[in-house]
């Protein structure tokens, strides 16, 4: 934290992310579905069986391996089982590893233009290829610091109230509004961080509101028409009622 703000940000790739695609090219949709909750080691088995004559699904077979290998390191770092830095340089041979099943898997499929690289051939194997080479210096960036996930889920936790809040707005999606929205989300932290309940304050808030606005609007009357008016705010009880 003692750096300046520009050399403390790092960007890191998601490693789950380009799993979720290389899965979806190695199983058929179905079959997908039905392992989503199954062990590493069932689904491991279940690829073989469907991979053995696909060459290229090998290569992609291969890579999600190494993936998954990443992560059982990771897992072991946090637990103890391994220190930082043993976990970091047996991670990075197999994001070496994956590099080069990825590039392999690539041959023929994509393109580059400019600097985004591009599908050649509308094959589902493509997809991940391009995924994994427009990020592909960026899924490494958590090898250079213990601190750094291999994925970004605990980042996406983090916003996930306000991608929701977001979603759900359909009817007005604009910077302005994103910016009025995590202003009123960084008071609500705010207050709840403090101990006071937002929506007793909110309504605190509103109610004194409410009474200013009227005040300033009858003093403004008064000035027009040179009578002042008496400011009766009705009871809570009659608060929306029709008179």
């Amino acid at each position: 934290m003692d750096k300046a703000e520009t050399e403390r940000i790092r960007h890191q790739s998601c490693l789950v992310h380009l799993r979720r695609e290389l899965l979806k090219v190695v199983l058929p949709s179905d079959l997908y579905k039905q392992l989503l909750d199954k062990s590493e080691e069932y689904v491991t088995q279940e690829l073989q069986k469907q991979l053995l004559a696909n060459t290229d699904g090998m290569k992609l077979h291969t890579a999600l391996k190494a993936i998954n290998a990443v992560f059982r390191i990771e897992a072991e770092k946090n637990a103890g089982l391994l220190n930082p830095e043993q976990a970091r340089k047996a991670q990075a041979e197999l994001i070496k590893y994956l590099d080069q099943m990825m590039l392999e898997a690539s041959k023929g499929l994509v393109t580059q233009k400019g600097t985004t690289w591009v599908k050649t051939r509308n094959v589902p194997a493509a997809k991940p290829c391009v995924y994994y080479l427009n990020a592909r210096e960026d899924f490494a960036t958590f090898l250079g610091s213990s601190e750094i996930p291999p994925c970004t889920n605990k980042v996406e936790r983090a916003i996930r109230g306000v991608t929701i809040l977001r979603k759900n707005s359909l009817h007005k999606h604009s910077a302005n509004y994103m910016e009025a929205m995590c202003i009123a989300l960084s008071i609500d932290a705010t207050l709840r961080e403090n101990g006071i309940d937002p929506f007793k304050w909110l309504q605190k808030y509103s109610q004194a509101l409410f009474k200013h606005m009227t005040a300033k609007g009858l003093s403004q009357v008064w000035k027009e028409t040179g009578q002042r008016k008496q400011i009766l705010y009705p009871s809570p009880g009659k608060v929306g009622r029709g008179r």
